[in-house]
């Protein structure tokens, strides 16, 4: 492949399993506990339209709560709910601060992120190198989940570029193959030294020093 760094003005991070490392098996466990429910029966939560509609901004999270209660036949109240749901949200990626760091003086940094407002406003309690990036681009906000293309369009609109102008790292292939539809360079990675490698892949000059603390 050739260098193409000389062309990148932006680099844009997903959010779950590639800055935060994410565990939705605590929040089913807890949730199903509560409910006095099979893991079963709450296992498909994160790929249900309820969840789908708290993340493009259909509802709030007092509504997500409501319907979790009625669909599930679960009475929790609402600050022990929130807690739970939170338990998603783990750590930062092992090495990504600094990773950030070393890019940030050189690119425009953005996140896209399929999250919530309950996710996000946790994440950014937690993680003061956000403020590198530039713009955040939020599936809530925007009313758009991805691998929708119209998410990709609207990004790259908001931001000037075009898509060969553009890095997306996502862990999810799916995503990566909407975002490559419009030019983007996309790298399918889940991990610090994957990022890494894949930038330097596309001329990226990044370090992958320090990759024991974030």
């Amino acid at each position: 492949m050739p260098e193409v760094d000389s062309m990148i003005k932006h680099i844009i991070f997903d959010l779950g399993n590639v800055l935060v490392q994410i565990h939705p098996e605590r929040t089913v466990a807890a949730l199903a506990g509560e409910c006095g429910k099979p893991l079963a029966t709450l296992q498909s939560l994160f790929l249900s339209q309820l969840h789908d509609d708290l993340m493009e901004g259909k509802i709030t999270p007092r509504q997500f709560h409501e319907r979790f209660i009625a669909e599930y036949g679960c009475r929790i109240p609402y600050r022990r709910f929130i807690a739970h749901w939170e338990s998603l949200i783990g750590d930062f990626k092992p090495g990504i601060a600094k990773t950030v760091l070393q890019l940030a003086p050189r690119f425009i940094l953005s996140v896209c992120s399929n999250t919530d407002p309950l996710h996000w406003k946790l994440v950014c309690r937690n993680g003061a190198f956000l403020h590198q990036f530039h713009h955040y681009f939020l599936s809530y906000e925007l009313q758009c989940l991805k691998p929708n293309p119209m998410l990709f369009t609207r990004m790259l609109h908001s931001l000037g570029a075009k898509g060969g102008e553009c890095i997306f790292i996502d862990d999810t292939a799916e995503n990566i193959r909407a975002a490559e539809t419009l030019g983007i360079h996309g790298i399918h990675a889940s991990d610090t030294p994957a990022i890494v490698q894949g930038l330097q892949r596309l001329g990226v000059g990044v370090e992958i020093s320090g990759l024991a603390q974030s």
